[in-house]
């Protein structure tokens, strides 16, 4: 009965153990990843496609052509595979996303170590 209630607390302690180190590297980790990254600029994005605000569109495109492209588009259209990081310009990070079957350009402005804001997006 002993030997039953000692391995039952050790399967505990082991569980809540394995959970715990899960929480804090997914908490310490995944915030300051690529992927986190793609995926709050893909968000970003699909809020600005889905409010379909002109002014907003024209502040996040690069060049005229991008502002036609975007405003053209259908209220339901999303980002879509945004890459992970790919470098950085002038103080940017740079990554890539596909909208409508089109390949862009996507700039990001890191503002602390687990958040980025969406600056602008370029037609390729």
């Amino acid at each position: 009965m002993k030997t039953l209630k000692r391995v039952s607390i050790t399967i505990l302690v082991l569980t809540v153990t394995v959970v715990g180190v899960y929480f804090w590297a997914y908490n310490s980790i995944y915030p300051t990843s690529e992927v986190h990254e793609a995926d709050t600029t893909t968000s970003q994005i699909n809020r600005v496609l889905a409010n379909k605000n002109s002014d907003k569109l024209k502040e996040i495109s690069q060049n005229d052509s991008t502002y036609k492209f975007l405003k053209k588009l259908p209220v339901r259209t999303k980002a879509g595979r945004t890459s992970g990081y790919q470098g950085s310009e002038n103080g940017l990070d740079y990554l890539c996303t596909i909208i409508n079957h089109k390949s862009m350009d996507v700039y990001v402005k890191q503002v602390n170590s687990s958040t980025w804001k969406l600056k602008y997006l370029a037609l390729q």
